[in-house]
């Protein structure tokens, strides 16, 4: 996937930090939803059994509770094929997928804040908030997180470092 990323670059760009997500890290993160779709899924089943509700009215709250009962496996896997990168002119988030590679990236005068959270080992997550393009009201733009980084600290302080050297 590195070699996928270097591609992505222009010439101007040089690639500063890359990273790949603690798929184990980003699992435990849902692991919360997991309990919620353990409980959309078992009280309208159990209601059903006990014929409180009709199976036909169940079964979309069990298919529900089923998808947040695997989200955990479900990021984790994510997190596996995942690369995130830190270039001279953006952030980039590279993630492998069925039919190839999707990018997405954030240049650096187009993120309004930044965010981390660390943990005990290094590794932390890191929220950006874009900016809207084409708005003059930068406080309505969208955040991103990514988790589980390792050495979030050396990332934030690469953004933060290219954000000072973009007029913020």
């Amino acid at each position: 996937m590195k070699d996928v990323l270097l591609n992505c670059l222009t010439e101007s760009e040089q690639l500063v930090w890359s990273g790949q997500p603690n798929p184990r890290r980003t699992g435990a993160a849902f692991l919360v939803h997991a309990l919620f779709g353990l409980a959309c899924a078992a009280l309208p089943l159990l209601g059903s059994m006990r014929g409180d509700t009709p199976f036909v009215i169940a079964l979309p709250f069990v298919a529900f509770g089923m998808l947040f009962m695997f989200l955990p496996i479900i990021m984790s896997c994510r997190a596996a094929r995942t690369v995130l990168a830190i270039t001279t002119t953006r952030v980039v988030v590279l993630r492998q997928r069925a039919g190839g590679h999707a990018l997405r990236s954030v240049t650096f005068p187009n993120i309004a804040a930044l965010e981390t959270h660390r943990h005990p080992d290094g590794s932390g997550d890191l929220s950006i908030r874009h900016r809207e393009p084409n708005e003059n009201d930068y406080e309505s733009g969208f955040w991103e997180s990514m988790l589980g980084i390792p050495d979030v600290g050396r990332a934030e302080a690469e953004i933060r470092r290219h954000l000072s050297g973009a007029g913020r």
